[in-house]
């Protein structure tokens, strides 16, 4: 038998890949906008992850530094899917259609170490966005350029 679980998470890394689900995200007023997986900055590309992170602004004003921890799992937990939605969104990835605002995706999540001065932040970003404008949110404790 196909691990279909096992093939999701595969599929969501191709950049074309865009998955869909009933579940809304969360909600960005928690706080935790950037700061964790599942309210990641949406971007376009590797290209938006770095442009986003440019226009942060430290809270002394000044901008981060910041590099790439890597990919840290998919933006959803794949786990929870029956075998009739994983069937569901593997059908969705490999159609290659947009995401629907709101809706759940199990795209991979880069994680960024955003520093400054000794302070140092993880911010989560989803590439796969490039159906929407580049964000003029930034996470808690910052400000952004617009």
């Amino acid at each position: 038998m196909i691990d279909l679980k096992r093939i999701l998470v595969v599929a969501v890394c191709v950049p074309s890949a865009v998955l869909a689900a009933e579940a809304p995200k969360a909600m960005k007023a928690d706080g935790t906008f950037g700061l964790t997986a599942i309210s990641s900055v949406e971007v376009c590309h590797p290209d938006g992850e770095r442009e986003y992170l440019r226009r942060l602004i430290c809270p002394a004003g000044n901008h981060p530094t910041f590099q790439r921890t890597g990919s840290i799992g998919p933006r959803n937990p794949v786990d929870n899917l029956t075998e009739a939605e994983a069937d569901k969104a593997l059908a969705a990835s490999l159609g290659g259609g947009e995401l629907s605002p709101g809706a759940t995706d199990y795209h991979i999540i880069d994680g960024y170490e955003v520093i400054c001065g000794n302070s140092k932040t993880i911010v989560y970003i989803d590439m796969y966005h490039c159906n929407a404008p580049l964000s003029n949110e930034a996470p808690q404790g910052f400000t952004i350029e617009k």
